[in-house]
């Protein structure tokens, strides 16, 4: 049994050291470059989505912080053409996410983690059709490390369990591809799109 909580707490300093230093990485990325890799990666989901059979229709992204990709203007294209978006908040911790109707119109307010979020009124009664979620690292397996909360691993799990088919799209910069191990209750993603 101690080796069992050893080998948790080194896995855990593993991934936590890993975490750090791909978050400064990511933090020194140029303006420039950042809004070019930003372009490359609206694209390459745009392609993507259109690739999938059915067609979504709504589709759960992220407001961008710590220098995540910035996927906003895809948001609003998606938005233009008639689709839907939600986006995520943490309404309990160590909970899964719940996800609120984003229109380019939606006031946000500060939710948990300082994390712009819709307000808890435009709650989102279903799943969407796809999920994008922002990694911090990511592996060849198509596994994401995150910031370590396994909110959207307990998502997906969720959906899993209730049977809902939510495609899974993890986005990150080429530079965030590292080897790690996955975890226990980490989840592969369908597809990982890097630029």
């Amino acid at each position: 049994m101690t080796t069992h909580n050893a080998d948790i707490v080194t896995v855990n300093e593993v991934r936590r050291a890993l975490r750090a230093q791909l978050l400064n990485e990511r933090q020194q990325i140029l303006a420039d470059d950042k809004a070019m890799l930003d372009a490359v990666l609206c694209e390459s989901l745009m392609g993507h989505l259109h690739t999938l059979s059915p067609k979504p229709q709504c589709i759960a992204l992220y407001w961008p912080i710590r220098g995540e990709p910035d996927l906003m203007p895809f948001a609003h294209a998606w938005l233009a053409a008639g689709g839907g978006v939600v986006l995520p908040m943490v309404v309990e911790k160590h909970a899964p996410l719940k996800f609120g109707v984003y229109t380019q119109g939606t006031e946000l307010k500060t939710g948990a983690y300082g994390i712009p979020e819709p307000d808890l009124l435009k709650l989102s009664t279903q799943a969407p059709d796809v999920v994008v979620i922002p990694c911090v690292g990511f592996n060849d397996a198509n596994y994401r490390l995150g910031y370590g909360g396994g909110y959207y691993d307990r998502t997906l799990a969720g959906w899993r369990d209730e049977g809902a088919s939510v495609h899974s799209v993890g986005v990150a910069y080429g530079a965030a591809q590292v080897s790690f191990e996955p975890g226990g209750f980490d989840l592969p993603l369908d597809v990982i799109l890097s630029a």
